[in-house]
């Protein structure tokens, strides 16, 4: 099987995006060298090495195989679907412990509005 670079440093770019990391953040938070990684990803496009992939995908909060491949291991116990489904019959407590583990600002009262809601 061939890795295809861009694609992996493109999925990395878009889970940056979307969890407002910088590039360089990245690197810092797991000791990894800046100036290497920008030059595998932008001068040389390779994927970098096992151990530096594996420090990403757990930065980022997914599989190495995400990363490499695109898909993600199909026997994984749990869907988005199955998480929204479960919250949305969670009680304001419980959502609120839950919004903090992601550090989201907690909902205030009881109304039945604010109970109807997920997260």
């Amino acid at each position: 099987m061939t890795i295809n670079s861009e694609a992996f440093w493109r999925r990395v770019d878009d889970l940056l995006f979307i969890k407002k990391i910088s590039f360089k953040q990245l690197c810092i938070d797991n000791k990894l060298g800046y100036s290497t990684l920008i030059n595998q990803k932008n001068v040389y496009h390779r994927v970098p090495k096992l151990d530096q992939a594996l420090l990403i995908s757990q930065q980022l909060g997914v599989s190495l195989e995400y990363l490499l491949t695109g898909k993600e291991n199909d026997s994984f116990p749990i869907s988005i679907l199955d998480i929204v489904q479960r919250l949305s019959s969670a009680s304001l407590e419980e959502q609120n412990a839950v919004r903090r583990f992601l550090s989201i600002p907690e909902k205030r009262g009881n109304s039945e509005k604010q109970e109807s809601t997920v997260i």
